[in-house]
């Protein structure tokens, strides 16, 4: 039996709101091809632009041969997931919204 809907389960990698996937670069990084350069996404964009904010949030899984070098779309986070993933970015971001005091050092 495989994974079903609803099942939980515990991953690592980059997280991507389904706005800039589907637009296929950047929101805050035009010039990047999306499943090219996830890491060059800003936590600003993933929790502070409304249209990054209100989508759905997935884990890109690591770029294989397979893929042609791509990340692939890989899970996406229920709203208790997308919640606790919020919450975290807010402690190792900037955001206007944050309460969360931040150094520069740790701004993104």
């Amino acid at each position: 039996i495989g994974l079903q809907a609803g099942d939980e389960i515990c991953t690592e990698g980059f997280v991507m709101d389904q706005f800039c996937i589907d637009r296929g670069t950047l929101f805050d990084n035009p010039t990047v091809p999306t499943l090219e350069g996830p890491e060059k996404h800003s936590i600003h964009c993933l929790i502070d632009v409304q249209s990054c904010i209100s989508s759905n949030f997935e884990i890109l899984l690591d770029p294989s041969t397979d893929t042609g070098g791509l990340y692939t779309r890989g899970w996406r986070l229920n709203d208790k997931s997308k919640q606790q993933a919020v919450e975290l970015a807010k402690t190792v971001g900037t955001c206007t919204d944050c309460n969360i005091g931040n150094t520069e050092k740790n701004s993104h």
